[in-house]
């Protein structure tokens, strides 16, 4: 269904539920893809970090030869370029309903007059500025540091050597 600010009447209240629920699911399934991308992210670079991976498990009688290590690494990489898709697709989709939630009340509570005295008087105010910053803040914490954790996982998951802080070591293939 698409509800398009042109067809939205000031009276609608079916459109508002509408975009506020829109946004609510919009927002939870933008938190989920950036709990799954943490996971997902900050396990990869533990293993990478920390050489974490398992060369045998002696009490099962399991050996793991080099190249199931790296075909490991590389199931994680394309795990988190998954996860990565997912959060910024979802970033984008919330970012679509923002808008539309914000653009439906900005055209039913305030007119062009009381908008222009706002933003004049807004302009004035220091607490404008606290604002933008703590919507930069809010927008790097959100958006970008996700980002650049995925981005890194998937740079440790496809070549560990180069990784920095790497203490993983390709094992011998004795």
């Amino acid at each position: 269904m698409v509800i398009r600010l042109a067809d939205i009447r000031e009276d609608s209240g079916k459109a508002a539920d509408y975009l506020f629920v829109r946004l609510g699911e919009a927002t939870t399934a933008l938190s989920n893809s950036r709990k799954k991308l943490y996971i997902g992210a900050v396990t990869t670079l533990l293993i990478v970090v920390t050489g974490a991976l398992p060369t045998e498990v002696e009490s099962l009688g399991i050996q793991f030869s080099v190249g199931d290590i790296q075909r490991a690494l590389i199931i994680a990489g394309v795990a988190n370029i998954y996860f990565l898709l997912k959060f910024f697709l979802d970033s984008m989709e919330y970012r679509q309903a923002d808008f539309l939630y914000s653009a439906f009340y900005q055209k039913l509570r305030i007119d062009a007059e009381v908008r222009k005295q706002a933003a004049v008087e807004a302009s004035k105010s220091i607490s404008l500025k606290v604002a933008r910053g703590a919507e930069y803040i809010h927008f790097v914490t959100r958006f970008v540091f996700p980002l650049l954790v995925g981005l890194a996982s998937i740079w440790a998951a496809f070549s560990p050597q180069s990784f920095p802080f790497s203490s993983w070591e390709a094992p011998s293939a004795d």
